[in-house]
Formats: structure tokens, C-alpha cells, sequence
């Protein structure tokens, strides 16, 4: 056993490596700046894929927080009165029972005159299920109410960041807001987590009023939409949902123009956005790695003229070709590793540090395996490829013009 383990020692593959540790040490500084390209193509590679997929993740969970039980209808056209009455849509879930709520939002921009200023907001007409169908929570106050949306209370619901950064305070339960033409009583605040839609989109300024009173007194702002929710109930899949809502506007509402979503078609859009910005920063961290790469074989090149007179007498003394070959490739290789084990502790410090920056957004950092093991494998080809020329350079010298060599 201690023969076998001698003689891996003192193989040619160790001693090649040896050699070229020996012939790192000894230029210190030279062969950091020579890394310094690896290390920050390393650092580029790792760290913009893993923020990419951070934040892919924290908007995936926060998508599929939304309602991964619920389809959209977005219409492409007027929308009849009928779709939006309460009737109309009990009776849905009464002979559809794969439905289990529904709530039509009908969205405009508005003016409210807030303190002797105008502030543009979302003025969203909804029932009172929309709050259950889309997760949110209240801060303070209470929801819309069935009650509210039968009689058209003069009643409205805020967000958070509206009750901070517009009114000035959250315990505005009471105060009475005038948007548009109309006074509208505060009922309640909700809580901007991100479970909602709003803090997605760093919208905010979203008011809530019942549907009917758009409706009825023809309130019509800058741009507006109109989008249909339904939720699914317990055991039933989004394919089964999408069907028989489907169905139903095919069988009963020839003539709207609609389309049907689900949290699964922004996933996979988002999927797909996602995959081609991992390809385009891993090609702009590919490239860095490339010039340093060139920054090594640049270095290799002057080793060489540098030992010329020591490639001479190792030739001399016997040393073959492939010897003088494997020795400067593997300090071309060794170089490209640790340089890389430079940049992969550089960029989990980095997305630690980040981690902890954005702990308080929910949104964290973490190192992915596949991203370092590519990594790696790059800095080996890249170690191979540019160190190759130089050390084939070395191997093909002739050893008496070596060693005559006055460099």
C-alpha cells in the first residue's frame, strides 16, 4: 500500500501538478492578476443565473400565491350586463360544480382629490367574493360586503401603501374619499403582502367599490378593463374549470370575445422569459471567461520564453516531448481552477450578503448546483484550450536552440 501511494506521488501527473503549483507560488502576484479574469467571469456566471433564479422563484411563489384554484376571463369586447349580475353568476355555480365563487372586476383609471390634490388610482368595481377569490387580507375595517353590493353603498376598500403614502395615515377607516364625481366612505385598509396582485406590480393605489356602481352610473375612466374570476372548487383541476367555464360562454354567450387564463400561463410565460435571460447573462459571463482565458495564454506564452533555457535542459536530460506538453497545460489548468475556486466562494459571499439584504422581500439567493458544476467544467475546457498553444509551443522546442536561448 505504501509503494502504491509513493508511486502516485511521484507519477508524472503529480509531479506535473507540483511542478506547477511550485510555478504559481513563486509569481504571486503575476498569477493573481492572471486569475483575476477568471475569477470575476466566475463571479458574473454564478451570480446573475442565481439572481435570475432567486427572483424567478420569489415571483413564482408569489404568482402561484394568488390563486393556483382560479381562471381569468378577459373580454375583448363589451361585456353583457347580464354576465355581471349577481344572478346570473349564483346561478353559474348553482349548475356549474366545478365553480365555486365568481366576481367581475371592471378596472378604470380615476382621479381622487386627496388633501386639495389629484392622485391617480385604480378604481376597481368588484363583488364581495373578489376578495376571497384573489387571498387578501385586511389590515383594518372590514371587506365589501353582499349587503354593500345589493344597494350600491357609496362604500370603498384601500390599500395599504394608499392609506400611508396618499391619506397619511392607515387608520382611515371613516374618511370619506372623493373620486371622480363621487364621495365614497372608507370601509377598510388591506394588508400589502405579497399575496396580492398590487404589491406584484407596485401598483397600490387600488380603490374598491361595488360593481353595480360603475355600472349603473356609467363611470368610465382613461383606459379600463373588464376580467371575470372564478375559483374552483375542492377537487377539481384548472383543466376541468377552463372546460366548463368554456362550455358555458360557448353554449350561452356566442357572440362575446373572450380569453381564459390561469396562474399557469403566466408561469410558463414567465418560465420561458426566465430560461432566455439565464442564456443571454450566461453568454455575457461565458464571453468574461473567455477573455480571461486569453489573459492566460497571453501569461503562458511569456512562462515559456521565460524557461526557455529550463525547457532546454529538461530535454537534455531526457524529457520527452509529451512531458514538456502536459507540464505547461497543467499549469494553464491549475491556473483556470483556482481562479475559479476564487470566483465560486467570491459569489456565494456575494449572494449571502445578498440574501441578507433582501430577507425583509421575502426574496433569497442561493447558490445553484448545476450553475457551479458548469463553471468548473468551463474553466477546465477554457484551461485546456488557451493553455494548449503555449504548451505545445514549449514541447516542440528544439533543445539546443533552447538552451542557447540569451532571453
Amino acid at each position: 500500500m505504501i509503494r502504491f501511494f509513493d508511486a502516485v506521488f511521484n507519477s508524472g501527473v503529480v509531479q506535473s501538478f507540483r511542478m506547477a503549483i511550485k510555478s504559481i507560488l513563486s509569481n504571486k502576484m503575476r498569477s493573481f492578476l492572471t486569475m483575476l479574469g477568471i475569477i470575476i467571469g466566475v463571479i458574473a456566471l454564478v451570480v446573475l443565473v442565481s439572481l435570475v433564479n432567486g427572483g424567478t422563484s420569489s415571483i413564482t411563489s408569489t404568482i402561484s400565491a394568488l390563486g393556483n384554484n382560479m381562471v381569468y376571463i378577459q373580454f375583448t369586447d363589451d361585456v353583457p350586463k347580464e354576465i355581471s349580475s349577481k344572478e346570473t353568476q349564483d346561478k353559474w355555480i348553482e349548475n356549474n360544480p366545478s365553480f365555486k365563487s365568481v366576481s367581475m372586476e371592471y378596472a378604470l383609471l380615476e382621479r381622487a382629490l386627496i388633501d386639495n390634490e389629484y392622485t391617480g388610482v385604480m378604481l376597481s368595481g368588484v363583488s364581495n367574493d373578489y376578495f376571497d377569490i384573489m387571498g387578501k387580507e385586511l389590515m383594518m375595517g372590514r371587506f365589501l360586503t353582499n349587503a354593500d353590493c345589493e344597494n350600491n353603498s357609496m362604500v370603498c376598500v384601500i390599500t395599504e401603501k394608499m392609506a400611508k403614502e396618499k391619506i397619511g395615515y392607515y387608520d382611515c377607516v371613516g374618511e370619506v374619499l372623493t373620486i371622480g364625481d363621487f364621495d365614497y366612505t372608507i370601509v377598510g385598509v388591506l394588508d400589502d403582502n405579497f399575496n396580492s396582485i398590487e404589491a406584484m406590480m407596485n401598483w397600490g393605489y387600488n380603490v374598491y367599490i361595488p360593481y353595480e356602481i360603475i355600472s349603473e352610473n356609467s363611470i368610465s375612466g382613461y383606459t379600463s378593463s373588464c376580467t371575470l374570476y372564478i375559483n374552483a372548487r375542492d377537487g377539481y383541476t384548472m383543466d376541468e374549470l377552463k372546460a366548463d367555464v368554456d362550455t358555458l360562454f360557448k353554449r350561452d354567450y356566442k357572440d362575446v370575445e373572450y380569453e381564459i387564463y390561469d396562474i399557469s400561463y403566466i408561469e410558463d410565460a414567465l418560465g420561458n422569459i426566465t430560461s432566455v435571460l439565464s442564456v443571454v447573462l450566461g453568454a455575457i459571463a461565458g464571453i468574461s471567461l473567455l477573455v480571461g482565458g486569453i489573459g492566460i495564454m497571453n501569461i503562458m506564452l511569456v512562462t515559456v520564453t521565460e524557461r526557455t533555457r529550463e525547457i532546454g535542459i529538461r530535454k537534455a536530460i531526457g524529457a520527452s516531448r509529451g512531458v514538456i506538453l502536459r507540464q505547461f497545460l497543467f499549469e494553464s489548468v491549475v491556473i483556470c481552477l483556482i481562479g475559479c475556486g476564487i470566483g465560486i466562494f467570491a459569489s456565494w459571499f456575494l449572494l449571502k450578503t445578498g440574501s441578507l439584504i433582501t430577507a425583509s422581500l421575502g426574496v433569497e439567493f442561493a447558490m445553484d448546483p448545476t450553475i457551479v458544476i458548469i463553471a468548473v467544467t468551463f474553466c477546465f475546457v477554457i484551461g485546456i484550450l488557451f493553455g494548449l498553444y503555449p504548451a505545445n509551443k514549449a514541447a516542440k522546442m528544439n533543445p539546443i536552440d533552447a538552451l542557447h536561448y540569451g532571453g
